[in-house]
């Protein structure tokens, strides 16, 4: 059997589609700006990749407003399908691309502000480290890659996910987590 370690950059483009415009380029300056007042405040913070699931009529919304917190929503008079606050309201997150896939046939990989529970970074973490993360503040998590929720479970489409979440967590530990780390101590992340 041949195992491929690496899917040509070429086939990962095939899997899933940036959602890049100039308002999300806004919001991750806002996004950094969050993190570094939180390592300036001693609390305990980590920039990682998730992925969150919502249904396709939420796409143009995300892409004009970002991933909102249901109070965030209220305020800009936003209204969407309620899928439940079982561990309060947020943005939810997961750390691997089948976890609470059921919510929503658009997979979004996201980048996030974490910080560790109870530490006032507004976040709760519920499960094993593949379980969900939820975000109270829209500002600590940005859309950066699209896919249909049915990539996630075929071989090639897990594959390149997988590749996609380790190149993206490269980038954000170069230009995020490492630059802060020499003056802040960032908590540790979870296997995936």
């Amino acid at each position: 059997t041949m195992v491929q370690e690496n899917l040509p950059i070429k086939h990962i483009k095939s899997f899933v589609d940036p959602l890049w415009s100039h308002m999300a380029f806004n919001r991750i300056s806002a996004l950094a700006h969050q993190q570094l007042e939180y390592a300036m405040s001693s609390k305990p913070w980590v920039m990682d990749v998730g992925f969150h699931y919502t249904r396709p009529e939420n796409r143009d919304g995300i892409l004009e407003e970002g991933l909102l917190s249901p109070g965030d929503r209220r305020a800009k008079g936003i209204t969407s399908f309620f899928t439940g606050s079982v561990h309060g309201e947020g943005i939810y997150t997961a750390n691997n691309a089948l976890s609470h896939s059921s919510y929503g046939n658009l997979g979004l990989i996201v980048m996030r502000l974490k910080g560790r529970h109870g530490s006032e970074c507004n976040i709760v973490s519920r499960g094993a480290p593949s379980e969900i993360n939820v975000l109270f503040q829209s500002v600590q998590c940005e859309a950066v890659l699209e896919f249909p929720r049915s990539l996630a479970g075929t071989y090639y489409g897990k594959e390149a996910l997988e590749q996609c979440h380790r190149y993206l967590q490269e980038i954000l530990d170069q230009c995020f987590n490492r630059p802060l780390a020499r003056m802040f101590t960032p908590i540790e992340q979870p296997e995936i």
